[in-house]
Parts: C-alpha cells; sequence; structure tokens
C-alpha cells in the first residue's frame, strides 16, 4: 500500500544519499561513515521487510503438491537457474527454478539429477582436492590452489607450475591523495601471503564442498571459506577479515593459462576491452581499471572470469587476473576501513567466449542468490513451477523490474549484454495492459516501435541499447 510505496521511497533515497561519490569509495572523513553505518541496517530492513511480506503472499497462493517439507525457491533473474541452494535453517537443496519465478522443492529430498555428479573433498599429498566432475580443485598446505582441472574441457586453468588465489600485500604511498589514487609505484614491493594457513574442513558433499582456510599477517587475519557445489563450474571464496593494517594494498591473483591482448570488464548495462600488455604509455596508465561484476581473459575457444559480489577494480596484466580486495588509506579518515569486512569472489573457466561460456550469466547468478520461504503444505490457485516474465533471448537482461513512480505500471529495464543485435521476445501472464516505452525517468516517448500481441511484446535490441517499458 501506500504506506510501504512511502517507506521504499525513503529508503531508496537513504540509500542515493549514502552513494555519493565520496561516502561510497571510502574517500569522507570518519563522521560520515558513522553515520552510514546507522542508514545502511536501516535501509536493508525496509528492503528485507518489503520483499519478505512479498514473497509470503505469493507463497500462500502456491499449490505445494506432494511436498512433505516445502521450501519454495524464488528466482528473480530473467534466466533459469540448476544449483545447490542453501535454506534459511542450513539445509541444501538441489533446485531448478524457471525464468523470474519459483519451483517447490522439498526439503526432504536431498537428491541430485543424474546428469549432476556429487561434490566430493579427497585427501592429496599435501593438502586437499575439491570435485565434482566439472572442476578438481588441488589446494596445498598454504591453503593456495596448485591445480584447477576443467575436467569437461580437459584443460589445467592455472599456468604451469602457477599458484592460484594467492593474496599479494603491497605497500601503498600514494604521492598526492591518499585514499584517492592507488600510484604505479606501488607494484614495486609485494609480499606473497604464502605462509602456513589453519585448513578446516566444513563439509564433505554431497551437494556441496568447502573448506575454511586461515591466516594471520601484520596486525590483520583473513578467513576464507573455499567452496565447490554440484552441478557448479565455478569455485566460490568467502571471506571474512579482520583488517587492521595501514597504507598497504591488498590483491589476488590468478595466473591463468590464456593468452590474449586484451580483457573484457564489466561496466554499467555492458563491457569494455582493455590491453593487457604495456606496449604504449596509454597502456602503461590502466594499471588499475574499473570492474563491475566480472572480469574476463579470453583466448580464441576458451577463458576464465572472476567474479566478485562487491570489489570494483581488478588488473590483468599478461596472463595474471588479479583483484583489488583492501586498501588502508590513512586521510581524511585516519582508521579508514579498519575493521571486519566480508566479500566474495569466485574462479569461473568456460569454453568458447565469454559470450559462448555465459560469463555474465554467472555473474549474475553469483551476486544474485537465490531466495528460500520455508512453509507447510497447502493446496493454492498458483502451479508448484512458475515463471512471472520470459525473455527468449539470451544475453539480455532484465536489470530493472519496479512499480512505476507516477502511474500503476510496471517498469521493465532490459539491456543487450552480448553486443549482439535481433529482437528479444517478453512474455508474461501476469502484466497483459496497456504497453508503452518510455526514457529513464518513466516519460512516455513518441518514436516507440513496441509490437504487442496477447501478453507477447517483441522488441528489436542493438549492440548494448538500453529499453524501458512500462507495461500495465
Amino acid at each position: 500500500g501506500d504506506i510501504t510505496a512511502m517507506a521504499m521511497d525513503r529508503a531508496w533515497k537513504t540509500l542515493l544519499l549514502n552513494q555519493f561519490h565520496d561516502i561510497i569509495p571510502g574517500s569522507s572523513i570518519h563522521w560520515v561513515y558513522q553515520d552510514c553505518q546507522i542508514d545502511y541496517p536501516n535501509v536493508m530492513k525496509v528492503a528485507t521487510s518489503v520483499r519478505d511480506a512479498a514473497a509470503q503472499r505469493i507463497v500462500s497462493r502456491i499449490d505445494t503438491g506432494e511436498a512433505k517439507n516445502p521450501v519454495v525457491v524464488f528466482n528473480t533473474l530473467a534466466q533459469a537457474r540448476s544449483e545447490v541452494v542453501e535454506t534459511s535453517d542450513g539445509e541444501l537443496v538441489f533446485a531448478q527454478v524457471p525464468q523470474c519465478g519459483y519451483a517447490v522443492k522439498d526439503k526432504m529430498d536431498q537428491s541430485l539429477p543424474a546428469s549432476v555428479h556429487p561434490a566430493v573433498l579427497t585427501d592429496a599429498a599435501d593438502g586437499l582436492i575439491l570435485s565434482n566432475g566439472l572442476l578438481e580443485i588441488q589446494i596445498d598446505a598454504a591453503g593456495i590452489l596448485t591445480s584447477v582441472m576443467d575436467l569437461e574441457n580437459n584443460r589445467q586453468v592455472l599456468s604451469d607450475g602457477a599458484r592460484g588465489n594467492l593474496l599479494q600485500l603491497h605497500r601503498d604511498y600514494p604521492n598526492r591523495w591518499n585514499a584517492w589514487d592507488v600510484d604505479i609505484f606501488y607494484k614495486d614491493q609485494v609480499e606473497n601471503l604464502d605462509g602456513a594457513a589453519e585448513i578446516q574442513v566444513l563439509e564433505e558433499g554431497p551437494l556441496r564442498v568447502a573448506i575454511r582456510v586461515s591466516r594471520s599477517f601484520g596486525e590483520s587475519r583473513f578467513s576464507q571459506r573455499i567452496e565447490l557445489k554440484a552441478g557448479s563450474r565455478s569455485v566460490e571464496f568467502h571471506c571474512d577479515v579482520d583488517w587492521q593494517e595501514h597504507d598497504r594494498l591488498l590483491k589476488v591473483a590468478f595466473p591463468v593459462d590464456i593468452s590474449s591482448l586484451r580483457a573484457s570488464y564489466e561496466i554499467q548495462y555492458g563491457h569494455v576491452e582493455r590491453s593487457t600488455h604495456a606496449n604504449t604509455s596509454w597502456d602503461v596508465a590502466k594499471f588499475e581499471v574499473p570492474v563491475h561484476k566480472w572480469a574476463d581473459l579470453s583466448e580464441g575457444d576458451y577463458g576464465v572470469a572472476l567474479l566478485n559480489d562487491c570489489k570494483y577494480a581488478a588488473d590483468i596484466s599478461g596472463n595474471t587476473m588479479r583483484l583489488t580486495l583492501l586498501k588502508a588509506a590513512n586521510a581524511p579518515d585516519p582508521v579508514a576501513d579498519r575493521g571486519m569486512h566480508t566479500f566474495s569472489y569466485a574462479l569461473y573457466p568456460h569454453a568458447g567466449s565469454l559470450q559462448e561460456g555465459g560469463v555474465i550469466e554467472e555473474a549474475y547468478a553469483f551476486n544474485v542468490p537465490m531466495l528460500t520461504v520455508d512453509t507447510t503444505p497447502h493446496h493454492g490457485n498458483l502451479p508448484t513451477q512458475k515463471s512471472f516474465i520470459t525473455l527468449d533471448r539470451r544475453g539480455v537482461f532484465l536489470e530493472a523490474l519496479k512499480p512505476a513512480e507516477k502511474s500503476h505500471a510496471a517498469i521493465l529495464r532490459l539491456y543487450e549484454a552480448y553486443n549482439t543485435r535481433g529482437t528479444v521476445q517478453i512474455t508474461s501472464d501476469t502484466l497483459q495492459g496497456e504497453v508503452s516505452e518510455v526514457d529513464l525517468l518513466e516519460n512516455k516517448m513518441s518514436d516507440t516501435s513496441l509490437s504487442v500481441s496477447k501478453g507477447v511484446i517483441t522488441l528489436p535490441l542493438k549492440p548494448f541499447e538500453i529499453r524501458t517499458i512500462a507495461w500495465k
């Protein structure tokens, strides 16, 4: 109702305030961060309560079918997903959920489809092996990856003799702007954090294997949960860090067996290519580059992507892919970023180009986990599985679905992410009314070319094009 809309509007504007250009990169004074650490949990509380109430309303109308202990798994992305999900009480289920929809699962059902291998953990001579029939990861006694075998494509992903998931600590003394800059001479000195680590086995399959690797350095402690799920082609690293360094920059490195002069980095609504060499002064200057959910290094028919959930800088030099994890500036905030950090990244090897290999889809799935809602067996007028909106073209992403600001329409914002052109059909049996194309401010555009017939919109798209539709 109106109260919900007002609360969402207030939360949204508070979020935008805290994404002002000095707050979000960490270049404000300390008082600012005391304020935003109060604001962010409040925003989260409003958003979560609205989401949960909406999910419960849908769940109450679903027919849970044969499930004895039903859980409804929601997928908010416009891509079908088959993956291991964790329910609110820590149970694991393998869920196959359609685009922008849900599926009912029985929590008692711990089985895997016949085509999906279980995840297995085994001991090796100097460490552990995590495997799931798609990838086989060897981890040594220091918690570092010594081998990443892509079993499906029969390839070693790491370059010869190299080690992956290697934490690297650099001295970071920018010439002028302490919190703003990273200067190229930071590379002159590096300390590899490859000493002994504590390793603990957390889960031994069959839906997921996981180990914890913990190490201390300087005044800090770095704990990492490394996990591989059944059916997954990416190995995930979930990190908890008590960061207490000064004038240091922390990166993680994956030297991969890929030869390419260019790497691709996600930006808003698309991606750009940048050099992996330093042949010209322009290339040299791009030693640290922005990245959203993924960075990819691909040769003719194979590549490796580095996915992340909140770290927006990377450097790919030659065949070494690195993600920037933490910085420790002293000005204008003398204790900037000291304290607890939680973040995740993943390594995703793939056949083909980043488009053929589904890198963008994998990065979306990594950033937007499926939502589970426990319920009791009941009957309703909605089927056990349903898709509210479907898109029939790969590479077209539904980035936003929201109520319109000035009408009762739903706003759909989608974009083409593969740098290809063609038409997409958007189908919905929930939205059936009038359709119009609008601009980013949701004002109706006069020169629209929408073809609509019986709940299906046909939309031509150019490479990287953004389109916004109001649908009643």
